[in-house]
């Protein structure tokens, strides 16, 4: 028995042994799960609205034989920095107080929520080191932006926050958005440590839908040029596909 557990690991060590050895030395395609973060800073109009956000969420993308990659990707937007500060002064009083039903004074925060959502098309320039799969990468995506102001109030005292009048207030904004990234892609030959890090910027056409805006007594119509800029970063778990062998390996 010992001698069959002596001859898997042997088996075992050889294969991973290959594997890093193509990995090295030859591009692989791919199936790559990622989890992304990053920090974006507002411009355009969305800098009147809004401070730097974070953005996280997944990503899904396929990467060929010749290092070009495809794939979709989301993105969930969050800030506590809101400029339109003065959006609830019909319902406030002097001291930026909103009174409840209880005739008391009931807390009220502003936040920013959103979501971007796009497919993406992108290219890794290989250098051949540290292995033939990492190297500068540059990408294409469009896709779809939407973003907003949150209220975190107990809706149950203050009526005149509650989800239908929310509406009249949160400038839930959105429409085509197009993206562009370059960084550094890096695929371990031990395959535990897969990463990306680079500069995005985004661009979005958008419109407010809400038919009414409570503050202003009128329908905001015009379209909004929305920009994005900043870090972004993200963790990658690749699945291998060694074509010649028809085998895969994580």
């Amino acid at each position: 028995m010992m001698k069959a557990f002596n001859f898997l690991l042997f088996i075992a060590f050889s294969f991973h042994v290959s594997a890093q050895s193509v990995l090295k030395d030859s591009i692989m395609p791919a199936l790559m799960l990622e989890f992304n973060y990053g920090f974006l800073f507002p411009g355009g109009d969305l800098a009147n609205r809004f401070g730097g956000c974070s953005a996280i969420g997944p990503a899904m993308k396929y990467k060929t034989k010749k290092n070009f990659v495809i794939g979709v990707e989301g993105s969930f937007l969050f800030g506590g920095n809101v400029k339109e500060d003065e959006i609830l002064k019909n319902i406030t009083t002097e001291s930026n107080n909103v009174i409840g039903i209880e005739g008391l004074f009931e807390d009220f925060t502003f936040s920013e929520r959103g979501l971007y959502i796009r497919g993406e098309v992108g290219k890794i320039i290989n250098f051949k080191k540290p292995n033939a799969n990492s190297g500068i990468y540059v990408a294409l995506g469009t896709g779809f932006l939407q973003h907003k102001i949150r209220f975190d109030v107990d809706k149950g005292l203050v009526p005149q926050l509650n989800k239908d009048y929310q509406k009249g207030y949160d400038r839930l904004s959105n429409g085509i958005a197009i993206s562009q990234f370059i960084g550094y892609r890096y695929f371990t030959e031990y395959k535990f440590l897969n990463f990306f890090a680079g500069i995005e910027m985004v661009q979005a056409f958008t419109k407010n839908r809400r038919s009414w805006n409570f503050d202003t007594f009128s329908q905001e119509t015009n379209l909004r040029k929305d920009l994005m800029f900043g870090f972004k970063a993200g963790l990658v778990v690749p699945i291998y596909f060694q074509q010649t062998d028809n085998y895969y390996y994580y």
